[in-house]
């Protein structure tokens, strides 16, 4: 009986500790992942529709961030959905990724295939263009070979040319989630050609990072979010809102969250959401 009570006991333990290392510890195999930011948005209740898992931003406000932060060296948008590759009998679901041209470089990373996604990349207009797959999803559809680089990749039934493939070490920025295929913000509006989100003032469906600068603690990069928060919701304040959701809207702020490991479910709402 002791044996197996230590036993339980250590199993357990080493259950939470995983645990916690994964939710809570584990930094993200990126260049200097101390020095990443979350932009987080303060509210009590968005106001209009959410999309998916990633809802701080829509992509109008992403775009006015983008030209009024100096918070950070560099800032980067993106967003998740699950992508249809193939087509027919041979479709087959994919975790994709919706990635802004500065995503990749705010990280850090380079690729280990060919090249990564870059603002040449994401360019208004851009269309079907170009994708870029992770490791583990390149090795287990094109076999880990060199000639899956300008291939045709079909994401909901549009073509995407393969550019380049993440290291082995990188998995996405959600905890216990993983990424197969990433192509740029810009390409968003030829997946959904009824509604573009990129065209919908009033639906969030976009999260933010951005690389502190050199000595520049959160604190300071929640304090400049805060002084260009007041422009950013009045630039973007959808002209349907009446006069409550005019006045909550633009009472909006953002501030700074540490990224160092990643984005959880979990921790977002249980953990400590204190910015230092």
């Amino acid at each position: 009986v002791a044996v197996v009570s230590l036993a339980l006991g250590i199993g357990a333990n080493t259950a939470i500790f995983q645990l916690i290392d994964a939710v809570v510890l584990r930094t993200l195999p990126v260049a200097d992942p101390q020095q990443l930011a979350n932009v987080d948005l303060v509210h009590k209740g968005r106001i209009g529709s959410t999309v998916g898992r990633q809802q701080e931003l829509s992509f109008a406000m992403w775009e006015q961030l983008r030209q009024k932060q100096q918070a950070f060296s560099a800032v980067a948008a993106w967003s998740t959905e699950t992508f249809q590759t193939g087509t027919g009998s041979e479709a087959r679901p994919a975790n994709g990724m919706y990635v802004s041209g500065q995503f990749f470089s705010v990280l850090g990373m380079e690729a280990t295939l060919g090249r990564l996604i870059g603002p040449g990349e994401d360019q208004t207009g851009c269309g079907a263009q170009a994708a870029v797959l992770s490791y583990a999803f390149w090795q287990r559809n094109f076999g880990g070979r060199a000639s899956a680089l300008g291939q045709r990749i079909t994401l909901d039934r549009q073509l995407f040319t393969i550019i380049g493939v993440t290291p082995p070490s990188f998995s996405g920025l959600e905890v216990g989630r993983n990424f197969d295929v990433a192509i740029p913000l810009c390409s968003e509006p030829v997946l959904h050609t009824d509604t573009p989100w990129t065209q919908q003032a009033t639906t969030w469906w976009l999260d933010a990072l951005g690389r502190r600068k050199p000595g520049e603690t959160l604190t300071q990069a929640t304090a400049n979010l805060g002084a260009i928060s007041p422009g950013i919701f009045a630039a973007t304040l959808p002209p349907t809102y009446d006069a409550i959701e005019r006045r909550d809207y633009l009472r909006f702020t953002l501030r700074a969250l540490p990224a160092a490991t990643g984005v959880s479910d979990l921790r977002h709402d249980y953990g400590d959401r204190k910015s230092v």
